[in-house]
């Protein structure tokens, strides 16, 4: 599910780039190493588009604070993308976690 969050981050802001640039790539069936790759790349880019949320689909549903409309665009050019609830605890925490690793070079067990 990173893979969703990062499909609705900016990649241009350097801050995000790395995770944007990594989730479109692994819908990309061209990135692929071999045929049942490409095909798994494929298949999860056409899942993904026929969960997604266009304009007036989106109002009503619930936005991940801070993953809102951030660039002024009319409702009816807008997307979104869903991200099962049940999945954001399982993110956060490896969110929290690299950030830990990367910023204090302490590793965090799973679980902890």
């Amino acid at each position: 599910m990173i893979g969703r969050l990062g499909l609705t981050l900016d990649g241009n802001n350097p801050a995000s780039a790395g995770l944007a640039e990594k989730a479109l790539r692994a819908i990309n069936p061209d990135a692929a190493k071999s045929e049942g790759d490409a095909a798994a790349r494929d298949a999860r880019a056409k899942k993904i588009l026929r969960e997604m949320y266009k304009g007036d689909e989106l109002k009503g549903k619930n936005v991940v604070p801070g993953l809102g409309e951030r660039w002024d665009r009319p409702l009816e050019e807008q997307l979104g993308i869903g991200i099962p609830e049940q999945s954001l605890p399982a993110m956060t925490e490896k969110i929290v976690r690299g950030i830990t690793f990367r910023e204090d070079q302490a590793f965090i067990e799973p679980g902890q």
